[in-house]
């Protein structure tokens, strides 16, 4: 977002600003399937905070463009350290003339052969078998 904007990035509460920014918020999910799988979820919302001018309006036209921007950062492919998450879909929406953008990361976790190995051994205990 550094590349094509000159907002601040925000994650924390914003109480007052003398320019406009962006705030990010993050809710994420998580789903297990079994031990070693974990199926993630994370919904991202990016807000565009615009001043209003003199009169108290917002230029909706730089929110829709700040949308169009965004969605050709982040779709179709994006780009976190060492992985590709595909983003198939996205919205956008404005609430009291600030925008949303907001999408999802879906991606699946598994544990490597170490940390299941370790599982494996915690879980392991004696048996005993009476057979006639």
């Amino acid at each position: 977002m550094k590349s094509k904007f000159d907002y601040k990035v925000h994650f924390d509460n914003v109480e007052k600003s003398s320019e406009p920014y962006f705030y990010v918020e993050m809710m994420p999910r998580r789903k297990t399937v079994d031990e070693f799988l974990t199926d993630k979820s994370i919904q991202i919302d990016i807000m565009l905070v615009l001043l209003s001018d003199e009169y108290g309006r917002i230029k909706r036209s730089i929110l829709y463009d700040t949308a169009d921007t965004l969605d050709s950062l982040i779709r179709p492919v994006f780009h976190i350290k060492d992985r590709c998450i595909t983003v198939l879909e996205s919205q956008t929406r404005f609430v009291d003339e600030v925008l949303h953008y907001v999408f999802y990361l879906d991606f699946a976790d598994c544990l490597t052969d170490k940390e299941s190995s370790a599982i494996m051994y915690d879980l392991m205990q004696t048996l005993e078998l009476n057979l006639k």
